[in-house]
């Protein structure tokens, strides 16, 4: 197991304590947790060669859905801060999280920065030269309640939204060290992504088939800061689920959620995109893809990355494209580009029909399949028997199901193919990533699309 030593930074009490000491009942008492501001560099990992590390358990280290987490009000609701402050109070929040990645915590800006994201579906948009069409419903369920809940009565431009009233509930926190870069000599390189998955939430408060998820780079200075954060993570699976977990996850998960954790960004933040999946908004389900404007004053929506506009799907120019391209869609390196022979050729947004299917003529069923897996539509519906969200909350399940709706809340449930992924090729990565020496660090085998774009993302998503 790989072993740890003080390097010559300080660092958080207590996970200086969770690192440097074997972990007993006590050990490091919760009293010991401090609001740092420190790097993960503080800790400077070792890893012994050959060795096996402990069991990981991935409920608690890859993606969190406990109850006991997701619901702990001291980081799931959102508590006003001052711009300097680097509180973890409502650290989880919705609301924290969009202040985080807004220019400024005043709040009439970030109540403007969020309203501008959400009236993005009210409209057509034009994304990659194609009619994104909008979904005005977003008016009646999402923003006017939301309004009213803040108390404004007038135009949006007037309107502070009440960010303690976000209209999104958590349901998971995930780490995914899979999706990791190391350094060159043209990129920095991160640790893979930190993600937060939330719901929407009606006028009554009802949950809506609706997920929104924050998907941020982890930050590191050099490929060591890999290792730091897989040790940081494993670290977790030590502790037994309760007030000291949540807070050591709360410090940890600030260290890319909080502001200024990536410089040379937007807002200096590690947000790599905003996603949502939803058919609350119209009938036919949809995936959209946002990312913070270089000025930093809005959010705008962008293409949905390894996704052919729908258009193509089926046509001759698609199998031009798998032909021409097949040894790479085959290995998952192919990287669907904006533009094909001429034609806007990368989707605006992912629409996903109940019957969809991903036909590519001219190809070999193997190039056919790969294809469809590494789409976002195929990967929440037919390529991976799922039935449109990877994470479901108990709720929007008994609906989709025509069951009766749960009396109190349960876990998200995780689809078939996600758990699949997190007992297998995932958790075997991460084994292999915590036992590996620091010149071996390879990139991580999930798809990244900072290959294909300037920042990242997957072909099987976690909303």
């Amino acid at each position: 197991m790989p072993t740890f030593r003080r390097s010559t930074h300080s660092a958080s009490a207590f996970y200086t304590c969770l690192l440097l000491v074997p972990l007993a009942a006590g050990a490091c008492g919760q009293g010991q947790i401090g609001e740092s501001t420190h790097e993960l560099d503080a800790v400077e990992v070792v890893p012994q060669a050959g060795t096996t590390p402990t069991p990981v358990l991935a409920n608690k280290e890859l993606f969190v859905t406990d109850l006991s987490v997701v619901t702990d009000p001291k980081y799931v609701k959102f508590t006003k801060i001052s711009e300097t402050s680097t509180s973890n109070a409502g650290a989880w929040s919705f609301g924290r999280l969009v202040e985080n990645i807004a220019a400024t915590r005043n709040s009439s800006s970030v109540s403007q920065f969020v309203l501008n994201w959400l009236k993005l579906w009210e409209v057509d948009q034009t994304v990659n030269a194609q009619t994104v069409l909008g979904r005005p419903t977003v008016r009646t369920l999402i923003i006017d309640p939301w309004k009213v809940s803040s108390g404004c009565t007038g135009m949006d431009s007037a309107c502070v939204l009440d960010m303690s009233r976000a209209p999104f509930r958590l349901e998971a926190i995930a780490y995914r060290p899979d999706l990791r870069r190391v350094p060159t000599s043209t990129s920095p390189g991160h640790a893979g992504q930190g993600r937060f998955v939330f719901s929407a939430l009606g006028p009554s408060g009802a949950v809506l088939p609706f997920s929104v998820i924050f998907e941020y780079l982890l930050p590191i200075s050099e490929r060591a800061g890999i290792l730091q954060w897989a040790n940081a993570y494993h670290l977790l699976g030590r502790l037994p689920l309760g007030s000291i977990y949540n807070a050591s996850l709360a410090w940890l998960t600030q260290k890319f959620s909080g502001r200024g954790a990536m410089t040379g960004r937007p807002n200096a933040s590690a947000l790599s995109q905003l996603r949502s999946n939803e058919n609350a908004l119209s009938p036919v389900w949809e995936l959209r893809e946002f990312v913070i404007a270089a000025d930093g004053k809005m959010l705008f929506q962008d293409t949905v990355k390894n996704e052919p506009a729908a258009v193509h799907n089926g046509t001759a120019l698609l199998g031009e494209y798998v032909d021409e391209f097949e040894a790479s869609v085959l290995n998952d390196t192919a990287s669907i580009p904006d533009t094909y022979k001429g034609v806007p050729f990368l989707a605006g947004s992912a629409l996903v029909p109940f019957r969809l299917l991903w036909n590519v003529r001219g190809t070999n069923s193997a190039a056919n399949k790969r294809l469809a897996l590494s789409t976002c539509s195929g990967c929440h519906l037919s390529e991976t028997a799922t039935l449109f969200l990877h994470v479901m909350p108990a709720e929007v399940r008994a609906k989709l199901s025509r069951l009766p709706p749960p009396t109190v809340r349960t876990p998200a449930v995780l689809s078939a193919f996600l758990q699949s992924e997190l007992s297998g090729p995932r958790i075997l990565d991460y084994q292999v990533l915590l036992a590996t020496p620091l010149p071996s660090i390879q990139d991580g085998p999930g798809k990244d699309h900072a290959d294909d774009a300037d920042d990242d993302d997957d072909d099987d998503d976690d909303d």
